[in-house]
């Protein structure tokens, strides 16, 4: 290669890198400087603290326990 194929071919690089770098720049430079609330988690503790009744309510169906529908016997 001569030495202006060189001189070429960096001046085309450089051309397109900056061409690019303005054009990305652009495009993924517009976020919002806006702020956003986040809620924060709570500490863990370990300490147990009684399960709400009004969702473990003693008299509730247990749906863990298979039942088995059949006619009655006699029938």
């Amino acid at each position: 290669m001569k030495r202006n194929d060189i001189i070429y071919i960096a001046l085309i690089a450089i051309t397109v890198s900056t061409i690019t770098y303005f054009i990305a720049n652009n495009y993924f430079s517009n976020t919002t400087s806006d702020s956003i609330k986040i809620k924060t988690v709570e500490t863990i503790t370990s300490t147990l603290e009684d399960p709400s009744p009004t969702i473990f309510n003693k008299e509730a169906i247990n749906t863990s326990v298979q039942i088995l529908i059949q006619k009655p016997s006699g029938q």
